[in-house]
């Protein structure tokens, strides 16, 4: 059974949506001094409105440390996920924004999904572009690739292609009719 708790709107489109990519999650035990402590950090204004973690930010290089941060006890949890267990109880998935902002703590905003579903939110609200060059796994830059292409054209071989940038010959031929490197 899908939990209600998933944001509407996304289609699950099989068992793997539900557990791809999930991250594990230390379980949230609050008592009700973490629960007032928690709330005098938040900036509480209309229930629209983003809810504005005060204190400390955390999170990590990759996302430029704007996520609030509330430590219980020995572990420190995002306080977005503080928020959402309190309004909704814990949960095994990840605590994902519907609005988009690292620092709200609004349990209007907040539903539980898997990294997957947050990257599909990304993509179709053009806040992720991981094609090409800018995925940390490329071994060609851009202009790499217009040059396979461009050589093909002149009527090399996809060997001699292959062994002059170190790839395989089936990775030109994927280039060169347009499997991958499709934004180019």
């Amino acid at each position: 059974m899908v939990s209600p708790l998933l944001r509407p709107g996304l289609p699950i489109q099989g068992p793997s949506d539900l557990v791809s990519l999930m991250v594990p999650v230390v379980p949230i035990k609050l008592t009700e001094s973490d629960k007032t402590r928690f709330w005098s950090w938040v900036d509480i204004s209309e229930a629209d409105a983003c809810w504005e973690w005060q204190g400390a930010k955390g999170g990590g290089e990759s996302s430029g440390k704007k996520y609030g941060a509330f430590k219980i006890a020995e572990n420190t949890y995002r306080a977005s996920r503080v928020a959402f267990v309190i309004a909704n109880g814990d949960t095994e998935f990840q605590v994902l924004h519907s609005c988009n902002n690292p620092s709200c703590c609004n349990p209007a905003h907040l539903y539980a999904g898997t990294q997957r579903r947050n990257i599909q939110q990304a993509i179709q609200e053009g806040r992720f572009d991981n094609r090409g060059e800018k995925c940390g796994k490329a071994t060609l830059s851009n202009s790499d690739v217009r040059e396979i292409r461009a050589l093909y054209a002149d009527n090399h071989t996809q060997r001699s292609i292959a062994e002059l940038y170190g790839i395989s010959r089936a990775q030109v031929s994927r280039i060169c009719s347009g499997k991958q490197w499709k934004h180019l």
